[in-house]
């Protein structure tokens, strides 16, 4: 349980003290892929770092019997990758990105469907409810959380991640069977 958040603690001294790991656009078309990881896992500020730690814990509590931790994690390092790839081949706009905002998205949906399938119908209304947020985030820019994290918040990563995570969940469910 603690591994994540220390790794996460690890890197993000490592980005703010001595070398940036963000996503970098360029960096990365110039060969610095390890770029698609280390960019989803640094942060703006110890804020953002601690709003990305706090969700991944309610996230992990609350899906613990359906979507045990390794599973979680499994899911998350997966989908950071993912994520800045999809970023890298669908937005060429953006040239720098931070955090693990998008991969929570994708982990909850995911998370959400183990739940489904396990038999919980109200996960339905959670995915709802995160789909209208996303429609929400869209439409409205969210200066709270940009002023507390020092940087605009990316909406697309959230986006790409929502439905990279249910991808992933509609995976694991064609794989064990429709049931």
């Amino acid at each position: 349980m603690l591994g994540l958040p220390l790794l996460l603690i690890l890197l993000q001294l490592i980005h703010s003290q001595w070398f940036d790991l963000a996503y970098q656009r360029q960096a990365i078309l110039q060969g610095a892929w390890w770029r698609l990881m280390t960019g989803g896992l640094v942060h703006s500020n110890t804020a953002h770092l601690l709003m990305n730690l706090l969700g991944w814990l309610l996230i992990s509590w609350i899906y613990r019997a359906d979507c045990g931790l390794r599973r979680q994690l499994a899911c998350l390092l997966l989908l950071v990758p993912l994520i800045n790839l999809a970023i890298l081949w669908l937005d060429p706009s953006l040239h720098r990105y931070v955090g693990l905002s998008g991969a929570l998205h994708g982990l909850f949906c995911y998370a959400a469907l183990c739940s489904l399938r396990a038999g919980d119908r109200q996960q339905c209304y959670w995915l709802l409810g995160l789909l209208l947020k996303l429609g929400w985030d869209h439409w409205h820019q969210d200066g709270v959380t940009a002023e507390l994290i020092a940087v605009p918040v990316y909406d697309g990563a959230h986006r790409l991640g929502a439905f990279l995570g249910l991808m992933l969940g509609a995976g694991m469910w064609l794989r064990s069977g429709w049931r």
